[in-house]
């Protein structure tokens, strides 16, 4: 899945990204397009986890059906965006076993199960 369509399905399924985004690609990407990755952790993680602190389930719930549709895509840019942005930060931020335990369904934790983070958090 190319950046911006990748970028687009999340600001469809999670609004509250969209503002951030179009921001950042007025002020600061001038136009273009930025990455998944910088998009996902950047953007989309920090209001993951002010939802996780705040108990806000309406954005936790948004995340979660994301999340579920694109790592059930078997496309391999998107599932590394997940790994690296999601995974991979929440494990070394220590926030792996929490997000699993709100904001994970079953996809997430099938694609989760087939990686190095699997028992971790």
């Amino acid at each position: 899945m190319e950046n911006k369509e990748f970028n687009a399905l999340l600001q469809d399924k999670i609004p509250e990204v969209r503002p951030i985004y179009e921001r950042e690609v007025k002020d600061f990407w001038e136009g273009e397009e930025p990455g998944s990755t910088i998009v996902v952790e950047d953007y989309l993680m920090p209001l993951v986890y002010k939802a996780l602190d705040e108990d806000d389930e309406r954005l936790l719930e948004e995340f979660r059906s994301w999340l579920e549709e694109v790592s059930s895509l078997g496309d391999d840019d998107c599932e590394e965006v997940i790994f690296v942005c999601i995974f991979e930060k929440a494990f070394y931020e220590k926030r792996l076993g929490e997000l699993k335990r709100r904001a994970f369904g079953p996809n997430a934790l099938k694609f989760l199960s087939r990686t190095c983070y699997a028992n971790k958090g």
